[in-house]
């Protein structure tokens, strides 16, 4: 069985614990999220860079126009790559990072109409082009399958690697293996953002697709040094910094996010789903504020028609419509 090769560096495990701390910072303010006018611009940029790293020439702007269902002067391949990598990371939250049915779908929305074997891995020799000529071989197509499967298994044996090693391992195996035709570089990152998201609600607004666009020279330069020496190394410490540099900024704005009933009301709906729940659940989960807060939440909650109850007092049960 195929096993990325990685060196676990003790500055990756430095790297990891401040981002693991970032994290526990971020929960001590009490997980703020932005109001969704920034969520939005932050959606857009991650869809506007992620397609930008692969020459679509659409200015940022203009993919918000494409968002908006408007009609934009460009070339229909780059309005096309732009409506299928967001219906892409739209559907992130039904797809689960260690299966490979869902890589394959991903690909699919990815790339529809845009190649003929869109959600299917290539059955042709490929190369990767640098400034000096080829700069990467990647692997055969024979061997594709087996590597791929290879790989998820890999993500479903090694649970006990921190989800920020495995996930930026996993963005160099597809680079590396480039099992596609088309697409690879797009599927690398969405599949690092979809492990992330998994494992914490705080990287749905770290964009990291950004920062590396903001870095290509990096991005490239750690992709091909990982090559030549053969294992991840380099390339996991670049994507892990620009992970901690992204949370960092993140964080710091999210010091001046004002709590409102109606954030945390939001976040009450991302995190407990359609399931009753207590007021002591709900209050656990904004532990920044009183149980009378919590109360009032709830009911503002029951009167918008965002909550349906059952039951009275202590005894209430709350469930998101």
């Amino acid at each position: 069985m195929y096993k990325p090769p990685i060196n676990i560096t003790p500055d990756i495990l430095s790297i990891c614990s401040k981002i693991e701390k970032l994290l526990g910072k971020y929960e001590g303010l009490g997980c703020p999220q932005p109001k969704p006018q920034l969520r939005r611009s932050h959606k857009i940029k991650t869809i506007w860079s992620t397609v930008s790293i692969e020459g679509n020439n659409l200015y940022e702007h203009q993919v918000e126009t494409v968002l908006d269902g408007k009609k934009v002067v460009g070339p229909d391949k780059d309005i096309l790559e732009v409506k299928n990598a967001f219906a892409c990371y739209e559907e992130s939250k039904s797809m689960s990072p260690t299966l490979e049915k869902d890589f394959l779908k991903a690909h699919r929305i990815m790339m529809k109409n845009l190649i003929n074997d869109a959600g299917k891995y290539r059955n042709k020799n490929v190369g990767i082009l640098g400034k000096g000529g080829v700069r990467h071989i990647a692997p055969k197509p024979t061997l594709v399958p087996k590597l791929m499967s290879d790989l998820f298994n890999f993500t479903q044996e090694n649970k006990n690697l921190s989800p920020l090693v495995l996930s930026s391992v996993m963005h160099y195996e597809i680079e590396f293996i480039h099992p596609f035709q088309d697409g690879n570089g797009r599927m690398g990152r969405f599949w690092q953002h979809l492990h992330l998201i998994k494992y914490h609600a705080a990287f749905d607004f770290v964009p990291v697709e950004s920062l590396i666009y903001e870095s290509q020279k990096q991005y490239y330069e750690a992709l091909a040094k990982s090559d030549k020496a053969g294992e991840a190394t380099v390339f996991v410490l670049y994507i892990l910094e620009k992970i901690h540099h992204g949370l960092d900024l993140f964080i710091a704005n999210a010091n001046r996010i004002k709590h409102t009933t109606e954030s945390r009301l939001e976040e009450a709906s991302q995190k407990l789903g359609t399931e009753w729940f207590s007021r002591g659940a709900y209050n656990k989960l904004h532990s920044q504020v009183s149980s009378a807060t919590a109360t009032r939440d709830l009911k503002v909650g029951v009167e918008s028609e965002l909550l349906e109850s059952k039951g009275s007092l202590r005894l209430a049960k709350y469930r998101f419509k």
